[in-house]
């Protein structure tokens, strides 16, 4: 893909040129014949002859008109116009059903991946396909289209023509036989003069509301003044009734006149008790809303009416839509109106009730289950026969009215135990057992006193108001142990993401918690490089072939694809893209059969983001670290080149010099300058010689290649062969040798640790008065060899002293002594390669104590 839009938002090519979505023209048409794939032919031609390249995609008309067309595909093939990267693409019928769905169900999903592309598109269509006009148009013809284009196609078009005809001229076509007709719209007399001129004027009212708001986007992107009107926002509550698709689309064509935010919410009522059949309607209801535009929301809550006009309030919605199914006046009575009781409550708020007409209202969801379950019914038989045994045992003692509070205890328990259904029974059945065992005359089902009727119906309908009541509690419980899951869910995932900042372990976290709450396997795919790879897994997810085409298109186009979406819906895997503010870097890949609940939806999109946050945090932490990195390198390399700089240039000045005085043979230099001359040159090679073997150590030290030749020496020899390196420095210096009797030998690299008695000698005669003594002292402590080496200096800062190992560090009590910081790390590091280490600290009587400790076990090494 050269790049695509996500929505309106604008994202690039690979090669980091931005892509501008193509341009949209569709011509509209009231009713088939109207001429409208005609009228895209001739702008079509037209554009062809001012030298624009214009392809057909899917054009239904006859050969002859589309001569001079280059066609690339008798049917749309998305594939092929992509690779062929034309201008423009004529396209006929945008609700056309791709009957294989090679890549997407509808041509309308096509024409959205073409634009995207940055092709420009000429598209046709009929009225009675535009989805927020669908009922309207059965409402006046009688024909019921179930292929619909939804309004966001139509609201995306730069340019919406009416294709308008006469009435009377359509009528003589059709009359003529110019226009074939289908036997479902010549069944339903389609063409009928009133029916007609009603569509038409629908069509034109609809591209009227299209013309005003290009119009408006116009004035405010041209900030030209006017009287602008406080926004409106739309509320309309929704359910699982087929009857909310009505709603739902009255509520979208209302947004439309308003150019108004809308909000669908469905309110889950704790006296609901959805069967599978409402549960899927309910998600086609959520799903046609969503298509359509609107926010959708599920809140729980016990009355309808309130939790409407809470949510409106708390989101300023200012009307509200809400359906009126017909029912008889004894069922309003029983149940309520929740239109009535709006209205009485809703104050500002403007309330719009759409009649259902002759639909009735859909059946209450308070019924029993399906079937009560053997467990439960023997449960309430044998709480019922205790109840009636304890009740013949006390009998004597109190009165039978009294005893049916232990059948109302049964209903409770019952209730609470098993659920609604098996606490109405039990409350039929405690009136029965009742009566016959505790009412006059007994053992019969004969009542001989008429207040015991007042008693039957005291108590089973006290029981059933329990068990209603209980089923509510049951209903509300399970709602929030759902929610409470799902919270736990992404709290758990949270906690574990932010614990990590290493990728690999993010995305394994990721995966393990998409498993364990869905009980489906996945995997995530990430771009590297400007490819996808396949990061990581859960064991029994196998990759397809198709996987790496649906993962590219979730990437190119930063939209969900796959099971349950408009994009590939029959797919294995449902895939969710991964995205940042700038990018679409991944691909969630979730294997399931299919995730219809809403809530289910929303939770695994919830889990992307999740990842995808986390995801892009690691990656930025990763960047962060690197640009750290970069920096202290930057900063080395600074320091680096000052220190060597100046410390390379000296010796090589003073050299020179020496030797240019030397070799002038018009310079006349006596014995006794020309030896001191070399004496200095000497001196000055040797620094040099120093200076360069010091970084050649520290290169090695830091590259890992320093080799130990590990061999068994006493101290002294230690201290003897760094007294030999410095014998001419330390000629004129006290020094102060103390070893402890009976040391043992200790496993070195002689050579090594030498060098870094040497470093620690230089460092003191260089930080020392010249006429106050260097201390040498060792000993054995905690099993380790202790060796000391003390001056009567300057000392070091204590501040200081934490970083006084580290590379081209020097203190700032150092001005005016030569060096390049590198000494004390070289110690450092071969002191660290033998297991040992190393320490500063100033002393009480002036000075610097370095401490080297050396372990004498090979199991310390």
């Amino acid at each position: 893909m050269p790049g695509v839009t996500n929505g309106g938002r604008m994202i690039t090519a690979q090669d980091g040129a931005a892509i501008r979505p193509g341009k949209l023209r569709i011509f509209l048409g009231y009713a088939p014949g109207v001429g409208k794939t005609y009228a895209m032919l001739d702008e079509g031609r037209q554009r062809l002859i001012e030298g624009v390249d214009v392809v057909i995609g899917a054009v239904d008309a006859e050969p002859e008109l589309l001569d001079g067309f280059e066609i690339t595909d008798p049917a749309l093939n998305v594939e092929a116009i992509l690779r062929r990267q034309p201008q423009l693409v004529l396209i006929d019928d945008l609700a056309h059903i791709n009957i294989h769905q090679d890549r997407h169900p509808f041509r309308f999903q096509d024409v959205d991946e073409i634009l995207s592309a940055g092709i420009d598109v000429y598209a046709t269509v009929n009225l009675q396909y535009i989805e927020s006009l669908n009922d309207i148009v059965f409402q006046i013809t009688g024909i019921k289209e179930f292929r619909t284009v939804p309004d966001t196609i139509l609201d995306r078009a730069n340019e919406l023509e009416v294709v308008d005809l006469p009435v009377d001229d359509l009528l003589k076509r059709y009359e003529t036989g110019v226009i074939p007709l289908s036997d479902i719209y010549q069944r339903h007399k389609l063409f009928r003069a009133g029916n007609l001129h009603a569509l038409r004027e629908l069509a034109l009212r609809y591209t009227a509301r299209h013309v005003d708001r290009n119009m408006q986007d116009y004035m405010q992107r041209k900030a030209i003044a006017g009287p602008w009107a406080a926004g409106e926002r739309l509320l309309v509550g929704i359910g699982p009734s087929p009857f909310s698709t009505r709603l739902i689309r009255a509520a979208c064509r209302l947004s439309q006149d308003l150019n108004a935010e809308w909000h669908a919410v469905y309110v889950e009522h704790s006296g609901q008790a959805l069967k599978a059949s409402d549960h899927e309607q309910l998600a086609q209801n959520m799903q046609l809303a969503e298509k359509l535009g609107a926010k959708v929301v599920s809140v729980p809550g016990n009355s309808i009416p309130q939790t409407l006009l809470s949510y409106a309030r708390d989101h300023n919605i200012t009307k509200i839509i809400i359906g009126h199914p017909r029912q008889s006046r004894l069922m309003e009575l029983l149940r309520g109106s929740i239109a009535q009781q709006l209205v009485e409550n809703s104050g500002d708020i403007d309330l719009y009730v759409v009649s259902s007409g002759n639909e009735a209202a859909p059946a209450a969801n308070i019924s029993l289950p399906s079937e009560l379950s053997r467990r439960a019914v023997v449960e309430a038989v044998l709480l019922i026969a205790l109840a009636t045994l304890g009740g013949l045992l006390m009998q004597s003692m109190v009165t039978s009215t009294n005893l049916v509070m232990l059948y109302l205890l049964t209903v409770v328990v019952v209730a609470v135990r098993s659920g609604y259904g098996p606490a109405v029974m039990t409350s039929f059945l405690s009136v029965l057992v009742f009566n016959y065992f505790f009412v006059p005359p007994q053992y019969t089902f004969r009542v001989a006193e008429a207040e015991y009727l007042l008693t039957f119906a005291g108590l089973f309908v006290v029981g059933f108001v329990i068990a209603d009541l209980t089923g509510r509690v049951r209903r509300q419980a399970d709602v929030a142990r759902q929610r409470e899951n799902q919270t736990a869910e992404l709290y758990s995932l949270s906690r574990d993401l932010a614990a990590t900042v290493d990728p690999q372990l993010a995305m394994e976290a990721i995966i393990n918690h998409v498993q364990q709450t869905f009980h489906s396997d996945s995997a995530i795919f990430l771009k590297d490089h400007g490819e996808l790879k396949l990061y990581v897994q859960t064991p029994s997810y196998h990759v397809n072939l198709d996987e790496s085409e649906m993962v590219q298109y979730v990437v190119d186009y930063g939209k969900p694809a796959g099971a349950g979406t408009d994009t590939r819906p029959l797919a294995e895997s449902l895939y969710l893209p991964l995205q940042s503010a700038y990018e679409t870097f991944g691909v969630l890949a979730v294997r399931t059969s299919g995730v219809h609940n809403p809530s289910q939806k929303r939770l695994m999109e919830a889990f992307a983001h999740q990842a995808a946050l986390a995801i892009e945090a690691t990656r930025l932490a990763d960047k962060a670290q690197q640009a750290q990195l970069l920096k202290e390198r930057e900063k080395l390399h600074n320091t680096l080149l000052n220190s060597i700089s100046h410390d390379l240039r000296t010796p090589l000045v003073s050299i020179t010099g020496a030797l240019s005085s030397l070799r002038d043979e018009a310079v006349y230099v006596d014995a006794s300058a020309r030896q001191d001359l070399l004496e200095g040159a000497y001196q000055e090679a040797n620094r040099l010689n120093r200076l360069v073997g010091n970084l050649l150590e520290i290169t090695r030290l830091q590259a890992g290649t320093v080799k130990l030749n590990r061999e068994l020496f006493s101290v002294e020899e230690i201290i003897g062969v760094a007294r030999r390196q410095l014998s001419e420095r330390l000629s004129s210096r006290p020094i102060h040798v103390d070893i402890a009797d009976d040391l043992p030998l200790v496993a070195v690299d002689l050579v090594l640790m030498s060098q870094v008695l040497i470093n620690l000698l230089d460092n003191a005669l260089k930080y020392s008065p010249p006429e106050k003594p260097i201390e040498i002292r060792s000993f054995t402590q905690d099993n380790k060899l202790v060796l000391q080496v003390n001056d009567y200096g300057i000392g070091i800062p204590e501040d200081e002293l934490p970083h006084i190992f580290e590379k081209f560090f020097r203190s700032h009590n150092t001005s005016g002594t030569t060096g390049t910081g590198l000494g004390l790390s070289i110690c450092e590091g071969i002191v660290s390669a033998h297991g040992g280490t190393i320490s500063a600290q100033n002393r009480e009587a002036g000075g610097t104590c370095f401490q080297i400790m050396l372990p004498l076990d090979e199991s310390d090494r």
